[in-house]
């Protein structure tokens, strides 16, 4: 009986100490891993996940004409380090505008927010411009996601970019998601038909039927606006600064090994139009009046530009000749006219979209 007594005070004993040695380095270790990590508790989880989402791959329509425009990211690595991959960018009359292709590294900085830094390269049927990028990607208060991103390039140009968007769910099937993105630039780049200041707002909204959490189709409506320097290049080479289309796409939460061979597609079709672009397509201007002036002598583009503006004027006075009902803007542009003849004989500098 009494070694069966000892045996229990033994064992008792032992319990204890394995409780007591097992609880007092956790409650000493849960505040240091707290103040170590501000974003969460810290896990000793070196695990590679791979994630990818086109979160529009949509056709946009006007009832005149339409095209396509795709966004999409995707990112690769552990909880704590990642390599982001973003595109973006539209199809439109055999050409890619608008392209934007970014390379950054990612790392958490709080419980809702990381930061993000890497390279941007305007890819497309325009000149290229290279940038370095850096800015933070996370959800505000409501769970409303923000991306907040600046950029300098090489040749003195800096450039911000901010984007907006929320998920409402109606039911657990139907989201409404308003989306907002917004462009700066510090100095205007005709090549690209981009202005100083706010160059254009890019607003949507639309409502998504997901059939599963890696698919849903959408419509929707969006309203693109270009403003200040934007808005008069996009004039003075036939556009409008304005563009209100309805919208039909789908969302796709893109599957593990799917994302590679779709990432080199859309990368290949990007490269693909914008070489041809550049070599086979008609430069930014022409068919409006407007010389390539790739290859010109510097010093001769202004008075190229000049000629081929007074050809254009030309055309206008005949065209209004002809249609009695505008006939009253006849002096304005034959006043316009006289004013480039003028500069011309006169060798006057005309300063029209170079890029400063």
């Amino acid at each position: 009986m009494k070694t069966m007594a000892n045996i229990r005070r033994f064992t008792s004993a032992a319990l204890t100490v394995g409780v007591v040695a097992i609880s007092v380095p956790a409650l000493a270790e849960s505040p240091n891993q707290q103040a170590e990590s501000p974003y969460g508790y810290k896990l000793n989880d070196n695990s590679v996940y791979i994630h990818g989402v086109l979160s529009q791959m949509e056709g946009r329509l006007n009832g005149q004409n339409a095209y396509f425009r795709w966004d999409g990211q995707a990112w690769a690595g552990t909880d704590e380090n990642k390599i982001w991959f973003k595109t973006e960018g539209r199809k439109y009359a055999g050409r890619t505008e608008d392209g934007d292709q970014e390379l950054l590294y990612d790392r958490p900085i709080s419980r809702f927010f990381d930061v993000q830094a890497g390279g941007r390269y305007d890819l497309d049927s325009r000149p290229g411009r290279g940038w370095a990028a850096f800015g933070v990607e996370g959800y505000a208060p409501e769970f409303i996601n923000v991306e907040a991103t600046v950029y300098a390039s090489d040749q003195g140009h800096y450039a911000a970019r901010l984007i907006a968007s929320y998920n409402l769910f109606v039911t657990q099937f139907l989201v409404a998601q308003p989306q907002i993105e917004m462009n700066f630039y510090t100095k205007r780049d005709p090549a690209r038909l981009v202005g100083a200041g706010l160059s254009d707002i890019d607003a949507g909204f639309r409502l998504r039927y997901e059939i599963g959490r890696k698919f849903a189709p959408y419509v929707g409506v969006t309203d693109y606006q270009q403003f200040g320097g934007t808005a008069v290049l996009a004039r003075q080479h036939g556009e409008h600064p304005r563009d209100l289309r309805f919208v039909v796409g789908i969302r796709d939460m893109v599957l593990k090994r799917h994302l590679t061979p779709l990432l080199a597609l859309l990368t290949f079709a990007t490269i693909t139009s914008a070489h041809a672009g550049q070599n086979g397509a008609k430069p930014s201007g022409e068919g409006h009046g407007m010389p390539n002036l790739a290859n010109a002598p510097k010093n001769d583009r202004r008075h190229l530009q000049i000629n081929a503006l007074m050809d254009r004027c030309a055309r206008q006075q005949q065209q209004m000749q002809q249609n009695q009902h505008i006939a009253g803007s006849t002096p304005a542009v034959a006043a316009r006219c006289r004013k480039l003849d003028k500069m011309m004989n006169s060798h006057h500098e005309y300063e029209l979209t170079q890029p400063q």
